[in-house]
């Protein structure tokens, strides 16, 4: 869970701090590169302290967002309540119980759901949906800043508009300091807390460019940092890591070993992030 407001940190917990919002307490892991102690106020996203915020600074927002926190928090309640069901057909009721219970949806359930188009049943529909991201997430969000820096692939799969053969779109290639600069002006002037350095599979730009890159935006900017790019294999992952990259961003459309084995990572790297040191 994400957090654009100042948290105060309480207390140590292994790897992680405890930070308190307005009285509820959330978790985040400690960023080896900053030095925060109890007492601080931070900026924690994606699950990672991502800069200490000055005192003073931090009690004028927090005093400014305190009765918006709730409130918000609130609407957000009445906002996922469940009526409705009476207008929906049984079989959408069933299907949508089901989720509502935590059990696994079969593929053709899924397939239902989205063949739905009566108003009726795509409004119980939505707040099904908004009443289970409020049980597990409650309000909170994430904000992520997507700089796409390059169109260009070597891979030619069917279903991308920027396959490798598809010869109507125009492709570009940002320079490192186009990239620094669009990194500056997110984090500096619109506030983004995390970001996503986005590409097609560019030979250009390999592990080691991107890894000294990562490093060059971390050491100018607090900011969580993602990678969406190649299929760079584990020690690609590992090089990331070291540099200071936080997550990866996977898309694919079909499975074999290579991909399931890549996607565990991903999940190993997220989860389990002390193993990628």
């Amino acid at each position: 869970m994400c957090y654009a407001i100042p948290g105060k940190v309480t207390a140590f917990k292994e790897n992680k701090v405890v930070v308190d919002y307005f009285g509820e307490e959330r978790f985040a892991y400690n960023n080896e590169y900053i030095k925060v102690k109890v007492g601080d106020y931070i900026y924690a996203q994606g699950g990672f302290v991502i800069d200490t915020v000055p005192q003073k600074e931090a009690i004028e927002i927090l005093e400014f967002w305190k009765e918006t926190f709730f409130n918000l928090r609130d609407i957000d309640l009445r906002l996922s309540g469940l009526s409705g069901k009476e207008n929906v057909l049984k079989k959408t009721a069933l299907i949508l119980d089901k989720a509502l219970e935590g059990k696994n949806l079969k593929f053709e359930e899924l397939l239902y759901l989205f063949s739905l188009k009566e108003e009726s049943e795509l409004n119980y529909l939505y707040k099904v949906a908004n009443f289970i991201r409020q049980k597990y997430h409650k309000n909170a969000c994430c904000v992520h800043g997507i700089i796409e820096f390059s169109n260009y692939c070597i891979r030619d799969c069917f279903y991308c508009g920027i396959r490798k053969s598809n010869l109507e779109i125009e492709r570009f290639r940002l320079k490192e300091e186009e990239i620094l600069k669009v990194v500056k002006e997110a984090v500096k002037n619109y506030g983004f807390k995390s970001l996503v350095l986005q590409s097609g599979e560019d030979p250009y730009y390999n592990v080691d460019k991107l890894s000294y890159l990562i490093k060059k935006i971390l050491k100018e900017n607090a900011v969580l940092l993602f990678i969406s790019v190649n299929e760079v294999g584990e020690e690609g992952l590992r090089k990331f890591y070291r540099a200071g990259a936080r997550g990866a961003l996977i898309r694919f459309e079909t499975g074999d070993p290579f991909y399931i084995k890549n996607f565990i990572l991903m999940i190993i790297w997220k989860n389990d992030w002390q193993k990628l040191k």
